[in-house]
């Protein structure tokens, strides 16, 4: 999921997307990476602010000075939850 404050402040994102996304992630049917692109001030005041972020140290992929950087780490960190899940249910 890439989240912004747009993405936060846009209702149907917000009141569809993401519910119906919450919902798959707690039925087991999808597992929900939020990948941060720019800072949020009240992202712990969201229904999925316990869930881990990407990239893990929580910095906005905006923040990082090599953005190229930021995607390839979020990729990388991506792939290492796909193969635990492959592991997990083969």
């Amino acid at each position: 999921m890439l989240v912004s404050p747009d993405f936060l402040d846009s209702d149907y994102h917000y009141d569809v997307e993401m519910a119906r996304t919450l919902e798959r992630s707690n039925t087991g049917r999808a597992r929900v990476i939020p990948i941060i692109l720019r800072r949020i001030e009240g992202w712990d005041k969201t229904e999925f602010n316990k869930l881990q972020t990407l990239s893990r140290d929580g910095r906005p992929i905006k923040q990082w000075s090599d953005r190229d950087e930021a995607f390839a780490q979020v990729a990388k960190e991506i792939r290492v939850v796909v193969e635990r899940l492959k592991k997990a249910n083969p």
